[in-house]
């Protein structure tokens, strides 16, 4: 498929192509070669049919693929709608009208009709964590009910069910919300460690096999904090935050090459099913020896159907070294426009859900409490620069307001310091002072936020921070207003990954179906332009690829996206429902819907030339 020189391999990939879009219920029409006299010289074999235009000095390019009738949304402000594109190998040649796009039609053309399908660019999403997700689904995958009986149930009977399996869990339920000890879990498997991870991944509970095994044990010191311990010492198995869990996930051995590979293309698949082409892998702490390798395998199998862009953690300042040192040992050898590592993320504290948002005033449910930040003001402002000096990018989990408003000063250092082309970014993004919102423009952060969860009624967020912090959580429109660049991500698996669900709870702040009541100030409700915006073309320059992606233009690559539906005729509970029909990522098609979508009678047509 790769060689280009090889008709049988064109031919191959034609044929691939014209039966994904067909499946998608477009009419396909197929350019024959005229047949031959018989008095004629053979035609040469060529990969790459040129026709000469009226300009006899200008070639002609002969699309591989032509798409016409469409309602294409381009993302691009010369250019905002098309009805016609073109693709030649990886790029588009040609967008604009029907008319056009006849120019670019040849013998070996396959032209589909989109019958005005809504077409848009691929989705980039800035923030979520599918290498984690890889890893994590060889274990078990626990329903998020909040309920500590129905975790500890589900616990039980996978144990006895799968003795030999790997004995860890995700999901169940948020740190903070649920009580699980080490004892509960001991009462159900007491000979081999087990752990459990909070369906957020900042909190878990083990056992004390799991415990011991780790060596957080009664007498000796915790290697990271956020080991919680009974009076006497002794851990109790809840684990209070992302640091705490990723150490036992390290100690444990959940984490390996092999367990990433078997779960690595359904992983991608789901995500090309939501008309992902492109994202940022946001971490997996301790777990870069096997992840990168695993990526890098794929990539060289031409099975990444996702770009991805990953980024190496630091949880704790006892975790600088090992992150720097994985950035050094990846960062060169992994810079393709499929896979790259060139940012360094920065994990400034945790959630409100555990008390571990770092705030500058307490928490209206325990007024003597501000919570955490992983890393002292100077500390943080020194790491940050020495980030940028060595030219990574740097990205900082955000949740509370004191440590925005700490991240806002190291990255003030790092502009100071002349490090003016470098991405700064804020991830979650969640609580942030009135007084530093204009610091986002001033200083060139991207925001990156989420919407289920942080922008939903939520009781926690009134509890934990009080009416008018709670109503403050998480501001869309309020960054966009103040000029800040806004990107969007699901922090997937902490929530669906489907992205026209976060853009329907970002248009109206509450689930769908649950209006009329709505979470925080009318003012960060986003439009749908600006949600789309924040997931194409906004995301494209966060991650360094606005250059290739992010818009559909001539010459960038063929990333794009067919909907069942026009947004833009949609309610917000229809877009929160949105089907993508099919994905193309790099001019190749990596999904296509297989379903009854088209009316009644309505057949795929192929019309031939004799």
């Amino acid at each position: 498929m790769n060689s280009k020189g090889s008709s049988v391999a064109y031919t191959l990939l034609t044929l691939v192509i014209l039966i994904a879009i067909s499946l998608i219920g477009v009419t396909i029409y197929k350019i024959p070669k005229m047949k031959s006299s018989g008095t004629e010289q053979p035609a040469k074999a060529a990969s790459t049919p040129k026709v000469h235009s009226s300009d006899s000095k200008k070639e002609r390019i002969i699309a591989d693929t032509v798409g016409i009738n469409g309602k294409i949304y381009t993302l691009n402000k010369k250019q905002p709608w098309a009805e016609a594109v073109a693709i030649k190998g990886t790029d588009f040649v040609y967008v604009g009208d029907n008319k056009g796009a006849k120019a670019f039609i040849g013998n070996e053309t396959t032209v589909a009709d989109l019958k005005g399908k809504f077409v848009m660019p691929g989705i980039i999403s800035t923030h979520e964590h599918p290498l984690m997700v890889m890893a994590l689904q060889s274990g078990l995958i626990l329903e998020n009910t909040g309920d500590a009986k129905k975790m500890l149930a589900g616990v039980k009977a996978y144990v006895e069910k799968n003795p030999d399996a790997p004995m860890f869990a995700f999901g169940g339920a948020y740190e903070g919300r649920v009580e699980i000890y080490r004892q509960d879990l001991d009462k159900i498997i007491a000979d081999k460690p087990f752990l459990i991870i909070a369906a957020s991944g900042h909190g878990g509970w083990c056992n004390t096999k799991a415990l011991e095994v780790a060596g957080i044990v009664k007498g000796e010191p915790d290697p990271i904090d956020s080991f919680q311990r009974e009076e006497d010492g002794t851990p109790n198995g809840y684990l209070v935050s992302s640091a705490a869990v990723f150490w036992m996930v390290d100690k444990l051995g959940v984490v390996t090459k092999d367990g990433v590979m078997k779960k690595a293309k359904p992983t991608l698949a789901d995500l090309s099913s939501y008309g992902i082409t492109a994202l940022f892998d946001a971490g997996s702490p301790y777990s870069e020896e096997a992840v990168f390798p695993a990526l890098a395998e794929l990539e060289k199998q031409n099975e990444l159907n996702v770009r991805i862009s990953a980024a190496v953690i630091a949880q704790r300042q006892s975790m600088l070294d090992h992150a720097f040192a994985m950035l050094e040992k990846f960062a060169p050898k992994h810079k393709s426009e499929f896979f790259k590592v060139e940012t360094f993320k920065v994990h400034g504290d945790g959630t409100p859900d555990g008390y571990t948002a770092g705030l500058l005033e307490p928490y209206a449910d325990r007024p003597d409490y501000t919570g955490i930040t992983s890393f002292k003001p100077e500390v943080q402002k020194e790491v940050c620069l020495k980030a940028a000096a060595k030219g990574y990018d740097i990205h900082t989990h955000v949740a509370g307001d004191r440590t925005m408003r700490q991240t806002l000063d190291a990255y003030e250092a790092v502009r100071k310091a002349g490090y003016d082309k470098l991405r700064l970014a804020t991830g979650h993004s969640s609580l942030v002072h009135p007084d530093d919102i204009p610091r986002f423009k001033e200083l060139g952060v991207i925001v990156n936020t989420y919407a289920t969860k942080n922008a939903v009624p939520d009781p926690t967020w009134e509890e934990r921070l009080g009416p008018e912090r709670g109503k403050r959580y998480t501001q869309h429109g309020t960054f966009l207003d103040a000029g800040a660049m806004l990107t969007m991500s699901a922090d997937y698996p902490t929530a669906p990954v489907n992205p026209w669900l976060q853009i329907s709870i970002a248009m109206t702040r509450h689930e769908p179906g649950k209006g009329p009541e709505f979470h925080g100030l009318e003012e960060d409700k986003l439009t749908l332009e600006e949600a789309i915006k924040a997931y194409t073309i906004d995301a494209a320059y966060h991650l360094r690829w606005d250059n290739i992606i992010g818009s559909i233009e001539v010459d960038k690559r063929a990333d794009l996206i067919v909907l069942d539906r026009n947004p833009f005729e949609s309610t917000t509970d229809e877009i929160a429902e949105i089907n993508v029909l099919a994905t193309m990522m790099n001019g190749k098609v990596v999904h296509e819907e297989a379903v009854d979508w088209d009316p009644p009678g309505d057949q795929i047509e192929f019309a031939v030339c004799q």
